[in-house]
């Protein structure tokens, strides 16, 4: 993790950017695991937004692929009650508001596929539960 970084209260909430394809349209809507998934880009862990900062329609919309997002929104107190952390992070360009998962890194993830399989298997069925923003596409 990069100095500087500070934790994210657990009282605050944030956004997660998850394909189309990682999701079941049901009904009802079931979000894969695979929705939290590091990939290779990732290597300083899992992006997500801090929901006081960003719109979930401004989140659908800054993927590679605009309108084929759900997003779904997440406690940092349940995220942080699965053994990560949520820190801040300055990225630009993108949506205001980006954080990071830092333990759900592509290379953390390599290291423990198994423990992590787990955490991520967690936060899809959190994530399932509160879907704020459904693709236009």
């Amino acid at each position: 993790m990069n100095q500087g970084r500070s934790p994210i209260a657990p009282d605050e909430f944030v956004l997660r950017r998850i394909h189309k394809n990682h999701v079941d349209s049901g009904p009802p809507v079931f979000i894969s695991y695979v929705g939290f998934r590091p990939t290779p880009d990732d290597t300083e862990g899992l992006s997500v937004y801090r929901e006081g900062q960003v719109t979930a329609d401004e989140v659908s919309t800054s993927g590679r692929k605009a309108g084929e997002y759900y997003v779904a929104r997440l406690s940092v107190r349940d995220i942080c009650a699965l053994g990560l952390s949520v820190v801040s992070d300055q990225q630009t360009p993108g949506p205001a508001g980006h954080v990071l998962i830092p333990e759900l890194s592509f290379p953390a993830y390599q290291r423990d596929k198994a423990r992590l399989r787990e955490i991520q298997v967690r936060l899809a069925a959190l994530a399932t539960q509160h879907i704020v923003h459904h693709p236009t596409a």
